[in-house]
């Protein structure tokens, strides 16, 4: 079972997930994979031209092999890390919107979770550039009562749907708590029963019945 099934509920569901878009991680990852480029090209350079070609750029002198040896491996290895990094923690980041809460998860051995009830949700706002609705991400901003979940999700993948997801969850949630957690047909029924036994007119019911259907 996955750090996010151990959070859930027993009745509670996963609507939707997203996390931020490749081009996010592409822009982080871009530093570092410059610099391991240049270590590659540096490791090689020594290895086919000697340590000549070094010297001239004025990273070596003829008795600093071992410094060279530190200089190119740091400048592999630096980067190579901040790279592996870089990936796990856009890797472990998630949006999850499920039939009661918004979750953002992140972190990879220590984990940071911030939750905030849909019922708090008051407001969400979308923005895209044209290359976001070319490439299918976006900025989107969830204003709540208690903020605990953070203003903006930054550079997520499929913002639209992820919208959509909150906003029809919501609603279900909405109209849960309106009939008391039971189901429209059941109101349905009861509303015809009470017709039926003269308790409410066909005008009454009728604008009870539409009421509810309005909810689904």
């Amino acid at each position: 079972m996955g750090y996010l099934e151990d959070l859930m509920a027993a009745n509670e569901r996963i609507e939707a997930a997203t996390r931020g878009h490749w081009t996010g991680l592409v822009a982080r990852l871009f530093l570092p994979g410059l610099l391991l480029l240049i270590g590659i090209a540096l490791a090689v350079a020594g290895n086919v031209f000697g340590t000549g070609v070094l010297q001239q750029w004025g990273i070596i002198g003829d008795t600093q092999t071992i410094v060279r040896i530190v200089f190119v491996v740091a400048l592999i290895l630096y980067p190579l890390v901040a790279f592996v990094l870089q990936y796990l923690d856009w890797r472990n980041e998630q949006y999850v919107v499920t039939n009661f809460r918004l979750i953002h998860i992140r972190g990879v051995l220590r984990k940071d979770v911030r939750d905030s009830s849909l019922e708090k949700v008051n407001d969400i706002v979308m923005n895209q550039s044209i290359l976001g609705r070319i490439l299918d991400y976006g900025n989107l901003s969830i204003l709540t009562s208690s903020e605990a979940m953070g203003s903006d999700l930054k550079h997520i993948g499929r913002p639209l749907r992820f919208k959509t997801a909150i906003v029809e969850a919501k609603q279900r949630l909405d109209s849960a708590a309106v009939t008391g957690g039971r189901s429209v047909p059941e109101l349905l029924s009861q509303l015809a029963e009470l017709r039926d036994r003269g308790v409410l007119t066909e005008d009454e019911f009728q604008r009870e019945k539409k009421q509810l259907l309005d909810r689904m």
